[in-house]
């Protein structure tokens, strides 16, 4: 245990949180470590906080929460999100997110494929599945460990 600890600390990447999205869970100047390490044997699941790349191929970072598993259909609708028809609860959200969506959305996803929100959804500007749709699993560089 403690040598993977020491394994997640040095092929970590640390970055500082500098948008609304993942409000309340992560803050504007919270710093956080992020494991490259942690889906080399497992997949992503439902809930995670990923570090990925965003799927328009600018190289930009994004932090964001996993929603949407592989085999899955998912609807984003009235701001709820629904899996296989059965509505999600999401109980780290704030109550922003309970408001209405901008927009209606729904994916049958694939192999290796997630969609990804914020947890601060109607915040102004948020970038995520809703704009740029599914995220391929090589896009997801790691998961969350940590803020310090």
């Amino acid at each position: 245990m403690m040598l993977g600890r020491l394994l997640d600390y040095l092929t970590a990447r640390r970055m500082t949180i500098a948008g609304e999205s993942m409000l309340p869970t992560l803050v504007p100047g919270d710093r956080a470590v992020f494991s490259v390490r942690a889906y080399r044997k497992a997949d992503p699941a439902r809930g995670d906080i990923v570090l990925l790349r965003q799927p328009s191929g600018e190289g930009r970072l994004d932090v964001k929460r996993v929603v949407g598993l592989p085999g899955e259909t998912v609807v984003v609708a009235g701001g709820a999100v629904s899996i296989n028809g059965e509505r999600l609860q999401e109980t780290y959200l704030n109550d922003l997110a309970e408001a209405p969506a901008r927009t209606e959305s729904s994916w049958s996803l694939g192999a290796h494929s997630y969609i990804i929100l914020s947890d601060n959804r109607d915040a102004r500007g948020v970038v995520d599945s809703r704009t740029y749709g599914v995220v391929k699993r090589e896009a997801i560089v790691g998961k969350f460990l940590r803020t310090f």
